[in-house]
């Protein structure tokens, strides 16, 4: 009746939205919590984003992206004196429980730093078209065994 890869395209497709449907409400929460810490210190967030594969000037944790390397933010705002400023937030693993006095906080000496490492919509999209080669594999090799 439906052809099995694409039923499995299908549940793919509704796997990855309500997965970002999830990582979307679980995102708006911690920059909730960075926006509010960050004011406590006198840093104004104008832009804030997730950064994954890379350490950012952490030199001591796993890459973010990697499994138990916690949470890293690429920042730019103003600081106290209103001067624009850049730098990073490192949130460790288990950060949810844990104090904030774990939460690390770099500012960089320019206000133009670029951030390494690639951002959440490019990670994403890597994760799913490696996800869809896999089902795409796997659909193969099942037809083959028929």
């Amino acid at each position: 009746m439906f052809d099995r890869r694409l039923v499995m395209f299908a549940l793919a497709a509704v796997a990855a939205l309500s997965l970002r449907v999830f990582a979307s409400r679980r995102s708006l929460r911690v920059r909730a919590e960075l926006e509010w810490w960050l004011r406590q210190r006198g840093f104004e967030p104008q832009q804030m984003e997730r950064r994954w594969l890379t350490r950012g000037p952490f030199p001591d944790i796993r890459p973010a992206g990697v499994k138990f390397s916690g949470l890293l933010f690429h920042i730019r705002g103003r600081d106290r004196g209103g001067l624009l400023a850049s730098g990073w937030i490192w949130l460790p693993p288990g950060w949810q429980w844990a104090s904030t006095e774990h939460w690390r906080l770099h500012l960089d000496p320019s206000s133009d730093s670029k951030p390494s490492g690639i951002g959440t919509p490019l990670f994403a999209s890597v994760l799913m078209v490696s996800a869809a080669v896999v089902l795409v594999i796997v659909s193969a090799i099942v037809q083959q065994h028929r």
